[in-house]
């Protein structure tokens, strides 16, 4: 999952090696009531989910010291609405179901 993440924000604003997420401004530190501390990056998105849990340590993406455009929506908001391939069958293809 870790992975998925980091390499969809840099794939949609590149890389910016030298810089780590710790110091963006997009780094957002939610608490629970118990104390515990989650980050949030508000460029990938916010949720109330542990799919959207942020490192400090991680390399920044090409939002680092930029500012979102005013309507921005999140980056996971648009993966979940992308198109995905059409996963049609092969000709001579074995199915499990036949």
């Amino acid at each position: 999952m870790t992975d998925r993440k980091l390499a969809a924000m840099h794939k949609a604003f590149g890389r910016n090696t030298g810089q780590i997420c710790e110091d963006c401004c997009h780094l957002v530190c939610k608490r629970e009531r118990s104390g515990r501390r989650h980050y949030k990056c508000a460029v990938y998105g916010n949720s109330n989910s542990a799919a959207t849990d942020w490192a400090k340590s991680w390399t920044a993406c090409g939002m680092h010291g930029r500012s979102a455009d005013r309507g921005h929506i999140a980056l996971i908001e648009q993966l979940k609405h992308e198109k995905r391939p059409n996963n049609t069958p092969v000709e001579g293809q074995v199915s499990m179901f036949e």
